[in-house]
């Protein structure tokens, strides 16, 4: 199985960057709020502080772009903003404020560009909520000074007063009112960045990446080692855990977003998380507040809404809930390509301010977002199969192109014959289809396969009912979901859902999405043998959506799941990796509009696993406990789902996320052939709650499609029983239901000690139990004789008047020993397998599968 022991950047900090640490820094993360909000608390160059069980935030430059005297508070327990007092005295910009017991204290700043200075300090008592008191600071008036607070005192100096910046420093015992000139500070400034940890205050000067500590106990300051992250204007600060975390500001090259962390033991730095936001951002408002830290505010250039966000402890990856992953570190949009190869997914391109063409990898491990070669264009669709990206461009020529992840570029491919917008891909077995859209105003229906083989095209069977685009799919198993979409019109929306099988080349409707399901532009997306499709908009209304549901192919059925991390929203980018599903971007609100997105959100669904083991009797090689990899060997192994035909509707193994699973495994963990793994109903076996084609080793491991892990279903943890099938052999299943959970739960066929359901379920040779060979019509029993018989296809296979032939390099239910060759006669036929399982003495008899 796929683990990971390296260090993860920005989430898990590694000790070995900073080893003379004496204790661990926390995993933290930065969070997207979206509290509700009484007023308008926008603002830059204003102040923040906790005080009891709320974050206190404003006076700066509001929304309006003039001074303000308002302050706001957040509830983090019922995520709530509301307006909670006014500072007395002017609005102000650039003041100071802390915490210091029960009461807090707002002061100094200016009235603006060009106005006055203060040099009061009001205090916000505690036990009423409200200003009572006034004090005065002795070192005049000034803005853009700096402050912390040790030991129940506050330390505040520097700042600007008529164009001249300040070095004083000045401690403050509110108790006794006692105001006391420190040492002054190494340099004068104007801004900068404070905290206090371990009983000292730390500094970062404005502009500079100096970076000074005072010590109250000596009264002097000292230089420490200078800040990492270069030079910068209106930064903030805060400390957790007795760490300082330095960042954001100006870095004279635009606002940043990325933060630092200071360790005053080791007098180091590292990396710390940068903040999801879109944009980075100067002089916003940032406190610590019972364990986390909270920023808000702060100006970018741009317009920017009021906007907050929470670090704290990682979230867990829990059952059934979405939890926010690090935002994409670029502009908000909607309709962006995405698709996974291997553990990575990609996502660029898409419409925001401009048509963008940048492109992104993610690692879900590691959480990290790593910048790739740019798109070709601008891609309206792609998909990926055989470990390479397809993207597809509504242009009339070099309209198509794969994306190769090793050589990170991007090639040119043979033209779709007819390109268009608002259309959907997805890869599925081994090929890239494309269906529905808009070209030319026309929307379209037909369905079109791209063959990286041979770099062609071919138009399939279309997809039933009205043509439609800004609808949404995804491959599941064997097969693809086609659902909603536009039917014509702004507003008019379905619906149905279709489901098309590549073996068969034909669409079959399977049930409508409910109500309200009538949607156009969802996301979707399918984990293992399970579909998942959310949000879009409302045909009729165009009220965008915030529903998510789950299809069930085995009981053709959708239902409700927790609605779609992120809230309402269309337009996004859907995709899957290692069992999880992940929504992207896309605009969001309560209707159309131009508000996009960045954002990350990740699902993980209920999921068992199991590791079976089984041996297939044709294959079997006595007495060395491995069956032979013969077909394999000689490339026979086919790329397409076997069990598409045979086994209809049932999904299959996921074969899109396959990338070079086949050539990978070697020795005894080469591939024989693919299984059907099935995980029956505890109650009544007879109903088969989920089933995976995956891949048989030498060695018996039955693992997933990555070649290494246990076998995943997207099923809830419980008791289930547990079979095994094969194309050419009889399958088993488990006596009783097994105990299934996200651990991976070990079941042996190959032992006679594991029991089965029936009666001689297995063959065992010498004392090793295998699965009996000889079904050469996969119908679910072996026949010598008599109608339906196993042993006539393989005359017809060599030719019924030349018994003595030999059909070779073939992949073929007839070939029983699956060694390549079907023969009817002479050594390893396949003829005498049936005989033999029937019983020599006993041709007429019938051995029937063991399968409720």
């Amino acid at each position: 199985m796929r683990t990971n022991t390296d260090c993860i950047p920005y989430l898990v900090f590694c000790l070995a960057l900073v080893p003379s640490m004496v204790k661990a820094q926390p995993s933290l993360e930065w969070f997207y709020k979206a509290p509700e909000v009484n007023g308008t608390p926008y603002a830059y160059g204003g102040i923040a502080f906790s005080r009891g069980g709320l974050v206190y935030f404003g006076t700066g430059v509001d929304a309006t772009g003039q001074p303000s005297d308002l302050l706001f508070c957040y509830d983090p327990l019922t995520n709530q903003v509301n307006i909670c007092s006014q500072v007395p005295g002017s609005p102000r910009r650039h003041g100071v404020a802390f915490t210091i017991g029960m009461n807090a204290y707002v002061g100094l700043g200016d009235e603006g560009a060009g106005g006055a200075a203060f040099a009061d300090i009001q205090r916000l008592n505690g036990n009423t909520g409200y200003f009572d008191l006034s004090y005065t600071f002795p070192g005049g008036l000034r803005s853009n000074a700096v402050v912390f607070t040790i030991n129940n005192k506050a330390y505040i100096g520097g700042g600007n007063n008529a164009g001249l910046d300040k070095n004083d420093l000045w401690e403050w015992d509110p108790a006794s009112n006692v105001w006391t000139a420190k040492a002054n500070m190494p340099a004068s400034i104007s801004g900068g960045a404070a905290f206090a940890a371990g009983g000292k205050g730390y500094l970062l000067r404005e502009g500079f990446t100096q970076f000074w500590c005072y010590d109250p106990v000596a009264n002097n300051w000292t230089v420490k080692a200078p800040f990492p992250g270069g030079q910068r204007a209106g930064s903030s600060a805060f400390e957790l855990s007795g760490f300082g975390y330095v960042g954001l500001g100006d870095g004279f090259s635009g606002p940043r977003k990325d933060f630092f962390v200071y360790d005053p033991v080791a007098n180091s730095w590292s990396s710390a998380p940068y903040i999801w936001s879109s944009y980075g951002r100067f002089g916003a408002m940032v406190t610590a507040h019972l364990g986390k830290a909270y920023v808000t505010g702060g100006y970018d250039y741009l317009s920017t809404d009021f906007d907050l966000w929470e670090f704290g402890p990682v979230a867990p990856l829990t059952t059934g809930v979405w939890v926010q992953r690090p935002f994409l570190p670029a502009p908000p949009r909607d309709s962006p390509i995405s698709f996974t190869i291997g553990s990575t997914a990609y996502l660029g391109g898409g419409t925001g301010t401009s048509t963008f063409t940048d492109f992104w990898a993610y690692d879900p491990d590691q959480r990290v977002w790593t910048t790739k070669a740019a798109l070709p264009g601008s891609l309206v669709a792609a998909a990926a199969v055989n470990g390479k990206g397809y993207g597809l461009r509504n242009t009339p020529t070099a309209n198509f192109w794969s994306y190769d992840p090793v050589a990170n570029a991007w090639s040119p491919r043979a033209d779709m014959p007819v390109p268009r917008a608002s259309t959907v891909a997805f890869g599925l077995e081994g090929k890239i289809w494309v269906t529905t859209g808009m070209a030319n105003s026309i929307r379209l229906n037909d369905l079109w396969a791209y063959d990286p083989l041979t770099d062609s095209w071919e138009q399939r069977a279309s997809r039933p009912g009205n043509a439609v685009h800004a609808a949404a799919a995804f491959a599941l198993g064997n097969k693809a979901i086609v659902l909603g979409g536009n039917t014509g019109g702004t507003t008019t929306a379905t619906s149905l859902v279709y489901r098309y099988d590549p073996a068969s080349d034909a669409w079959a409707s399977v049930q409508s999405m409910p109500f309200p399901g009538n949607v156009m532009n969802p996301m979707a997306f399918a984990v293992g043998n399970i579909g998942y499709a959310g949000g879009g908009a409302l045909g009729g209304s165009l009220q965008l959506q915030n529903t998510f549901r789950v299809f069930d192919p085995m009981s053709n059925t959708w239902s409700s799941m927790p609605t779609l991390g992120g809230g309402s929203r269309l337009k996004g980018a859907a995709f899957t990796i290692d069992g999880r599903g992940f929504i992207a971007c896309g605009s969001v609100g309560s209707s159309f509009s131009n508000q996009r997105t960045n954002d990350l959100w990740e699902f993980q669904p209920a999921w068992v696993t199991v590791a079976p083991r089984v041996f297939l009797g044709g294959p079997f090689i006595p007495g060395s406990g491995l069956m032979s990899a013969a077909l394999n060997d000689a490339g026979l192994v086919p790329l397409t789902d076997p069990y598409a035909a045979l086994l209809h509707p049932r999904p299959g193994g996921d074969f899109s996320h396959l990338y070079g699973g086949l050539s990978a495994m070697t020795g005894n963990n080469a591939i024989v052939d693919r299984v059907v793994v099935e995980l029956r109903d505890a109650g009544d076996p007879s109903i088969i709650r989920a089933a995976r084609h995956v891949w048989l080793q030498r060695d018996g491991d039955v693992v997933d499609m990555d070649g290494s892990s246990p076998v995943r279903f997207t099923l809830a943890p419980g008791n289930y029983h547990v079979a095994i099938r094969h194309r050419n052999h009889l399958g088993c299943m488990s006596a009783s239901p097994v105990a299934l959970s996200g651990t991976a739960a070990s079941i042996n066929f190959t032992s006679s000690a594991t029991p089965t359901w029936g009666t001689d379920a297995r063959k065992n040779v010498s004392g090793t139990m295998v699965l009996w060979p000889g079904d050469a019509t996969a119908n679910g029993q072996i026949r010598y004789t008599g109608s339906g018989n196993d042993r006539d296809p393989i005359l017809l296979a060599v030719g019924s008047t030349t018994p003595n032939n030999a059909v070779s390099n073939v992949y073929d239910l007839r070939d029983n020993n699956m060694d390549g060759v079907v023969r009817y006669t002479g050594t390893g036929n396949d003829r005498d397998i049936i005989l033999t399982n029937v019983g020599s003495t006993t041709p007429n008899n019938t051995r029937t599968q063991q399968l409720p």
